[in-house]
């Protein structure tokens, strides 16, 4: 297994992964050409598994005006079906945390749906913890 900072080059996998995940038509291959060139707070990491794409995940750096202190957040991770139970969730998880590290980020936050119970196990499995916290949101 190979994990990487994604580049341009990953962008067709990616984008591959991303329809799995997300739905078709969530995205374009353009629109993740064109955040990656301007959207300098997300960081994304892609997993090869025997040269196939297997997975990504993306965290963001946060800051906000009221706080001092930046925080990491995950904010996509996915491992596409036929690569799970190897692992790759996990050492996608660490490889993000050891660059918010290098960030000097040391607190990181995530969500998940209450019914992806295969998730929350994973995170706990990795340090994270629930907390009581209710996530709304509106398209507009």
């Amino acid at each position: 297994m190979e994990i990487r900072k994604a580049t341009f080059d990953d962008i067709p996998f990616l984008f591959v992964l991303n329809e799995e995940f997300n739905g078709v038509g969530s995205t374009t291959e353009e629109a993740m050409i064109d955040s990656m060139k301007r959207n300098h707070n997300e960081i994304v990491f892609v997993a090869y598994d025997n040269n196939c794409a297997a997975g990504f995940i993306c965290g963001q750096i946060c800051q906000s005006v009221c706080c001092r202190t930046r925080h990491g957040d995950i904010s996509e991770l996915f491992v596409s079906k036929e690569h799970r139970r190897k692992g790759i969730a996990r050492h996608l998880i660490n490889t993000l945390e050891r660059f918010f590290l290098e960030m000097d980020i040391h607190v990181i936050t995530l969500a998940t749906s209450v019914d992806n119970v295969n998730a929350q196990a994973l995170y706990e499995h990795c340090g994270y913890s629930g907390k009581n916290k209710l996530i709304y949101r509106k398209n507009i």
